[in-house]
């Protein structure tokens, strides 16, 4: 649902089989919305700083189901 100031509305968007691009993958936000994404079956294309935490996210990401790189 977004908002801006009182109104709401809701965005009608499927996620699966969306191709979506998370950057920060190595921690917090990025990690959970990384996994989210991939849970609910997204290709995740996944940016980071560092390599070894861009592979662990990405083995993440497709045991819970999605296609990550």
């Amino acid at each position: 649902m977004l908002e801006a100031g009182n109104a709401k509305r809701t965005v009608p968007r499927e996620i699966e089989d969306s191709v979506v691009v998370v950057t920060g993958v190595s921690s917090g936000i990025g990690r959970a919305t990384a996994r989210i994404m991939a849970e609910n079956g997204a290709r995740v294309v996944l940016a980071a700083r560092s390599e070894q935490s861009l592979r662990e996210v990405a083995e993440e990401c497709e045991a819970a189901g999605g296609q990550a790189g």
